[in-house]
């Protein structure tokens, strides 16, 4: 989801929380629900935030995403993070 190109568009300003885009997130998440492509986030602009990273990723993997592109290696154990299921989640998946 190419929430960059959107702000612009719409004039949104981009915020931690992305309180702009929530309707257009939860949009996407169920437009792409079944059959299930996958649903990705947009990458995260500002590099060295990890902290706002965090916060995004797990904003993305609660409204349902499957994950999130990234730009910069620093970025990808935090995304994992956020989006590799829980081990009690696997488990109950597993029976």
């Amino acid at each position: 989801m190419g929430i960059n190109d959107l702000a612009k568009e719409i004039g949104a300003r981009q915020t931690p929380v992305r309180e702009p885009f929530q309707a257009a997130m939860a949009l996407t998440v169920m437009a792409a629900a079944r059959p299930r492509p996958g649903c990705a986030r947009r990458v995260h602009n500002e590099i060295d935030d990890l902290a706002a990273l965090e916060t995004v990723c797990r904003q993305g993997a609660d409204f349902g995403f499957d994950g999130k592109t990234l730009i910069h290696p620093s970025h990808l154990a935090i995304c994992n993070a956020a989006f590799t299921p829980a081990p009690v989640e696997v488990s109950w998946s597993r029976r």
